[in-house]
């Protein structure tokens, strides 16, 4: 995940949905704020470790049977926030902001995410990201 041009500075992440799947948010000193896709899976090595053999057993059968498990990062969006990153958070969706009018209500969707940043210009920002 080496794709900031800085160190990063923050991290949230949006909780993992179905079948291990998750989105994954960073942000640094490069103005920019990343997301990511992650996703995890279960692989089962039946060999196990390499050893001397010795008389067969069933138990042995269970033991060398080993589960591991692959994660990858696979960057989707890349977010230019003109202002170096300090912070951010990633807000529930009960503190989300207030929809006054139908078309506000239409800008933000239920799996939105709402993302809020406080940069080196001191402004705290609110930012809309679709997984």
């Amino acid at each position: 995940m080496g794709s900031n041009a800085s160190a990063g500075s923050a991290a949230s992440t949006s909780g993992t949905r179905k079948h291990g799947k998750g989105v994954f948010f960073s942000s640094g000193r490069d103005s920019v704020i990343n997301t990511w896709l992650i996703s995890e899976e279960e692989t089962k090595d039946m060999d196990g470790p390499k050893r001397k053999k010795k008389k067969a057993r069933k138990d042995d059968d269970a033991q060398q049977r080993q589960v591991s498990i692959k994660v990858s990062y696979l960057r989707i969006r890349t977010l230019p926030v003109y202002e170096q990153v300090e912070s951010m958070v990633l807000l529930s969706r009960k503190f989300r902001p207030a929809s006054e009018t139908r078309d506000q209500q239409e800008i933000l969707g239920k799996r939105d995410v709402v993302l809020a940043t406080c940069g080196t210009k001191g402004n705290v920002r609110l930012w809309k990201a679709s997984p």
